[in-house]
């Protein structure tokens, strides 16, 4: 007698939402149901569909970085980031970021797991005083790596994962 295991319903979505955040869509991830459902309405074909919502991210993309050549430069102890065709002003964005699932973060109203440290060592000893940096300040590159400025050693470090 064989089993056939139970796929849950919104396993599709859930991966469907882990692919875009992944490939750094976001307006793909936070539109795609509505203008679904709109194009639904409207009786639009998938390419139409697809078409709506790579014109809608590429918008957001322009709306974003309205900036024109950005270079990077660095020398073993300095980042400089050039950008060229900055406005002057740029309309204010507030964008939710929200964390992992409570029912993964959280169990019972307790977290289900310890943090896993990535960014060690600066402080050897704590009761010492001694540190070899102060991290300050956390940007996301490009790439996905993490941007970390340390005001204590004067640095810019570059946290990425292997792949």
């Amino acid at each position: 007698m064989s089993e056939t295991a139970q796929v849950p319903a919104d396993t599709p979505q859930v991966l469907l939402e882990h692919h875009l955040k992944a490939l750094r869509l976001p307006t793909f991830l936070r539109e795609y149901d509505k203008v679904a459902r709109q194009c639904a309405a409207e009786d639009v074909d998938y390419p139409r569909y697809l078409l709506r919502m790579s014109e809608l991210e590429l918008l957001d993309r322009e709306r974003l970085l309205p900036a024109g050549e950005i270079n990077f430069l660095d020398t073993p102890r300095r980042l400089a980031v050039l950008a060229s065709n900055i406005p002057a002003a740029q309309p204010d964005l507030t964008e939710q970021v929200p964390g992992p699932a409570v029912t993964v973060a959280f169990k019972d109203g307790q977290p289900s797991a310890d943090p896993v440290p990535f960014m060690t060592g600066l402080v050897p000893d704590p009761s010492s005083g001694n540190v070899y940096g102060r991290p300050v300040g956390v940007a996301v590159a490009p790439d996905g790596s993490l941007l970390v400025s340390d005001d204590g050693a004067a640095l810019i470090y570059r946290i990425s994962v292997d792949r």
